[in-house]
């Protein structure tokens, strides 16, 4: 797995795992590798590869932070786009009241001019794993809407707003490399319209997201550190 920057020696693992990217029900050739860990009780660094070389072509790695207590889910979060003959990093911040971003292309660098956020959004950032934890986190607050702010991947600023209502669709099962999961499920309707299906393990681990036009996304390698015993 490729990664903007190696792992700590102070972190801990917490969990790893591939996505297989599908559509119409077979493989595309994209798949997500990621892999959790805890710099410090609350914390936790998120790292992606989205590799496409054998589908897409679009390649990229993330890297994100978040603690507990952040308020729109997310602290901040670096990519780098990968499929191009030129480089191109771009960083978000996230703090009370606002988004900052960076982008850097080659040597040159240009700072976004804040975008307001409100108090009561959460972040969608573009690495599965991490991109749907916005709904566990409203469903603890007593929350079923919100205004999501979603990143893409580009080299703009093409982030955006969209107002996301959860409905739970249930419990089910879940197989990942010949072991079952019990996961619950959850309906997300964005700007009014059915986006898909979403499936979770007791972490808050996704384990697959179905779209009505055919998008899938299933999690086929998972490993996940043993709960603390007393």
């Amino acid at each position: 797995m490729r990664q903007l920057h190696p792992v700590s020696f102070h972190e801990k693992f917490v969990a790893s795992g591939t996505y297989t990217i599908g559509w119409g029900g077979k493989a595309t050739g994209d798949v997500e590798h990621w892999t959790l860990h805890e710099p410090g009780a609350g914390s936790l660094t998120i790292r992606s590869d989205w590799d496409g070389r054998a589908g897409s072509g679009a390649s990229w790695l993330f890297e994100g932070f978040t603690v507990a207590s952040s308020r729109h889910g997310m602290e901040r979060f670096d990519y780098q786009l990968l499929n191009r003959t030129r480089s191109a990093i771009v960083s978000y911040l996230f703090d009370q009241e606002t988004v900052q971003s960076l982008i850097r292309v080659d040597e040159m660098t240009a700072e976004i001019a804040p975008m307001p956020l409100p108090a009561d959004a959460m972040v969608c950032p573009p690495s599965f794993v991490a991109a749907y934890w916005f709904v566990l986190r409203l469903l603890r607050q007593g929350r079923t809407e919100a205004a999501v702010l979603e990143v893409p991947v580009s080299d703009r600023n093409f982030a955006s707003f969209s107002e996301v209502r959860i409905e739970p669709v249930g419990e089910s099962m879940c197989e990942v490399a010949g072991a079952s999961y019990p996961v619950s499920g959850y309906r997300l309707t964005v700007d009014g319209a059915v986006d898909g299906d979403c499936w979770f393990d007791r972490f808050g681990i996704l384990m697959r997201y179905q779209k009505p036009r055919g998008q899938s996304v299933l999690l086929t390698t998972y490993v996940h550190r043993p709960e603390p015993t007393a």
